[in-house]
């Protein structure tokens, strides 16, 4: 536990900081960890291991005892007849024995840390393995009769935050609300919602004010939330958070937007940190849309239920292997009906039923493939609360939730043994979820397989997500009249944005497919300049249709990309500087060709360049430069729109080409409408050409194009943007001072990158190898060719000559510039 002091106008505040280890699931981060105590325990002398379960905890007792260290658990199946678990607990960290594990559930550390005292909690280590999942919650009441009792007994107050009240209970009003239970139905009805407003040391209790507003007139529903407080983790000698992915969990975005520092530290050794054992991994996909359960039942173009669907083509790919089944609780069979069928729906044959929530259950790791069919989506109520009190995104909301428990019981399966490199399927509902997963597993496009023709799921009336609520045309209207104007105002607030040198479009270069770095910085003082770059670039040839370094990112990024995946994705994207669409050849019968495609643009009026791709006739893609940078969302409208255009021209997308099968609506991969697109430069082999096209006329608009009556904004989008959308004004004004200040920015990490790699070398005690790598940080990292020498001929110690060193120098120097095309 660190400990800074701040002085805000003459009070000394405390600071502290805690640890989290981020690993892969499978990576050994429990089995680490014991070794981890098992090694460190006389210097820790005090440690509690945290978990989920009580068998969680009954397993650690005895991985413990393996290793010669006692334990005791305290939980509500071992505490004595008449003792609570908090005063067991109270009472064993003052009797603390050496050698000795205190094992505790989430529930019961959340419920007894502010009760342990200051002198004893600065002498106990906690290990909190797994994320609390109550870090954020709600309760919503419907009182139709009793509502009064809200109104009468319910204290609210302002607070810093837009829209939210915190709620507390008068302390006149506590007793009447404490009657016990089942002595009182208005109470029990209510019990759960005051017992977490009474116990303010462990929550924050929130309203959203419209809502309480509502609630007093109109509504008979109440809504609460509430959030854990930092405090249950201040005050202990240090904290480790030990989870996957622990940067996208609900946890760590709480306890943050609280304040509480939260550092990386990887004490905890781990078997790996990459996924490899995949190379014969396939992931495959139902529908293109956002699963939910309100389309779970949606009749299909042959007359069954998508459910059944997925069902039949899930039958088909697992060809009656034994594999495992995750679906919603609300369908896992109760222990009349058989496992095979619930509701008259019958699941796939062999089929291992296993709820959602699965930490800890590793014992399925003979299985190799697994059906994940659940659909977690939040409530539209849920969804309100943590944009609004925790302000994030759609896209960090997703991952806090349905992604990472998708990845969680994927992992259950064999994938989870790095020794096992098996043939597996991995079956998901929706195109989400399936980038997730490629990402983490390092699964390449040609392994991720789209089954969304295969469900004939009738085209929504709005794309996308399914309406958060009934509205009528009326309102339907301004909604979406009221999201484009939201656009528009995001982006008049950053289109300004240039460097230091006045260049104002920015693009990146990947170094492969699961990118990890940026392989260089472009940067376009007009988008004038944008279509040179690409005719140059068509140039270019080689015998891999994905050579390194080739892949482009049309965007803004700063951020240095962290976390158990190292890939560039929406998360770094800050905003797109040009337009691009991808197109392959279809066999749906209503194929776009190269000139009609042309054709098209041209009636635009504005300057485009199209290539063929290195596949060869029929795939083809456009570059539409921009006037200046746009949001995502804009990006996502824009593309939507003229890939819609095109569809009622008759022209669609079918990558399989199967007969009579739905295809996707419009010409262009729908891959390339999100917010990690990327796309690969002009390339093409040795001794080929490739055809290109270029028109030059005015630079497209996109705030004028947005601005057009007749361009579409899909319902999903304009919620999404109602909800949150990627700009804030502070946001933005943030973001313009980093561009502005860019070098400064970068200075600090390019620094740290370059000592570390000095470091590497000097310890090493140098070498040809070593000597080329630390050129190659030296010189991408912005230090000048004079003070790379300058510090080579300070640290040799060799026997070779300065003169020859400076010389071997100098040659890889340039090698590295010539490379980078500086």
């Amino acid at each position: 536990m660190y400990i800074t002091f701040n002085f805000r106008k003459g009070v000394m505040i405390m600071t502290y900081s805690v640890h989290y280890t981020s690993a892969l699931c499978g990576a050994g981060k429990t089995f680490g960890t014991y070794e981890y105590i098992k090694e460190n325990l006389i210097t820790i002398k005090r440690c509690i291991l945290v978990q989920p379960t009580y068998e969680n905890l009954k397993e650690s007792q005895k991985a413990l005892k393996q290793r010669g260290i006692n334990s005791k658990i305290i939980t509500n199946e071992t505490v004595p007849m008449g003792m609570t678990v908090t005063a067991c607990i109270l009472n064993h960290v003052q009797n603390f024995q050496w050698n000795e594990v205190l094992l505790l559930t989430h529930e019961g550390f959340i419920r007894s840390a502010l009760s342990i005292p200051q002198a004893d909690k600065q002498l106990i280590t906690v290990f909190f393995d797994e994320t609390y999942v109550s870090s954020f919650s709600m309760i919503s009441i419907n009182l139709s009769t009793n509502k009064n009792i809200i109104l009468q007994n319910l204290a609210t107050y302002n607070t810093s935050m837009d829209n939210v009240l915190g709620l507390s209970l008068p302390p006149t009003k506590v007793l009447h609300l404490r009657t016990p239970k089942g002595s009182d139905v208005v109470n029990d009805l209510l019990r759960e919602l005051t017992e977490k407003v009474l116990s303010h040391n462990l929550w924050d209790s929130y309203t959203l004010e419209d809502s309480f507003n509502e609630f007093k007139t109109t509504s008979n529903v109440f809504t609460a939330y509430f959030r854990v407080k930092k405090e249950v983790f201040e005050h202990f000698k240090d904290v480790y958070f030990l989870a996957a992915h622990f940067e996208d969990q609900m946890m760590n975005k709480v306890l943050r937007s609280e304040g509480l520092i939260i550092n990386r530290k990887e004490n905890i050794k781990l078997q790996f940190t990459k996924h490899t054992n995949t190379t014969k991994t396939n992931i495959h996909y139902m529908i293109d849309r956002n699963f939910s359960k309100g389309i779970r039942k949606v009749l299909c173009e042959n007359n069954k239920t998508l459910m059944e669907n997925m069902i039949n083509v899930a039958d088909v790919i697992l060809d009656g292997r034994e594999h495992l089944l995750v679906p919603n609780n609300d369908m896992n069979p109760n222990k009349k009906q058989s496992e095979k069928e619930h509701n008259g729906i019958k699941f796939t044959k062999n089929g291992k039923l296993i709820s959602s929530y699965v930490h800890g259950l590793n014992q399925y790791q003979h299985l190799n493939d697994i059906f994940f069919l659940s659909a977690l989506n939040y409530s539209d109520l849920m969804k309100r609360g943590i944009v609004t009190i925790l302000g994030l995104s759609d896209e960090e909301i997703e991952k806090t939730n349905i992604l990472s428990s998708t990845y969680q019981a994927c992992s259950r399966i064999s994938i989870r043994n790095r020794n096992d490199d098996s043939e597996r399927n991995i079956i998901v509902p929706d195109r989400r979820s399936a980038m997730y997963l490629a990402e983490i597993y390092n699964i390449p496009e040609e392994r991720i397989f789209n089954h969304s023709d295969e469900m004939y799921l009738p085209e929504p009336k709005e794309s996308g997500r399914p309406k958060q609520e009934n509205l009528s045309p009326a309102k339907e209207r301004k909604l979406k009249t009221d999201s484009k104007k939201k656009i528009i105002k995001q982006i008049n607030e950053i289109k300004d944005i240039e460097d230091e040198e006045g260049n104002k479009l920015q693009m990146n270069i990947l170094d492969k497919l699961a990118s990890t770095k940026v392989h260089k910085k472009l940067w376009f003082k007009e988008a004038e300049d944008i279509i040179p770059f690409f005719e140059k670039e068509a140039e270019f040839t080689s015998n891999d249709k994905a050579t390194e370094n080739r892949l482009l990112m049309p965007c803004l990024l700063f951020e240095e990309n962290t976390g158990a995946t190292t890939r560039f994705g929406g998360d770094n994207n800050e905003g797109y500087t040009c337009i691009m669409f991808d197109k392959d050849t279809s066999k749906s019968g209503r194929d776009l060709s190269f000139d009609e495609c042309k054709e098209f643009f041209q009636k635009m009026n504005v300057s485009f360049f199209m290539y063929e791709t290195y596949s060869g006739t029929g795939n083809f893609r456009v570059v539409l430069p921009i006037k200046h940078i746009i949001t995502k969302e804009a990006y996502e409208l824009i593309t939507k729109d003229i890939n819609h255009k095109l569809h009622k021209l008759g022209f669609d997308y079918d990558k399989d080409g199967v007969e009579g099968k739905r295809v996707n609506l419009g010409p262009f991969d729908p891959a390339g409408f999100h917010s990690s697109a990327k796309f690969f430069l002009p390339n093409h082999a040795p001794g080929t050409t490739i055809r290109t096209f270029k028109f030059e006329n005015v630079i497209f608009d996109p705030v004028a194009y947005i601005e057009e009556p007749t361009t579409y904004i899909s319902l999903d989008l304009a919620e999404k943007v109602r909800d949150a959308g990627s700009f804030s004004k502070e946001k933005a004004k943030e973001l313009k001072a980093k561009t502005q200040r860019a070098l400064e920015v970068g200075s600090t990490y390019a620094q740290k990158k370059i000592e570390e790699a000095q470091t590497k070398y000097l310890m090493s005690g140098g070498g040809n190898q070593n000597q080329a790598s630390l050129v190659g940080t030296m010189v991408y990292f912005g230090m000048t060719d004079q003070d790379i020498i300058a510090w080579f001929n300070m640290n040799y110690n060799g026997s070779s000559t300065k003169k020859k060193v400076e010389n071997e120098v100098k040659s890889r120097i340039q090698k590295y510039r010539n490379k980078q095309g500086f």
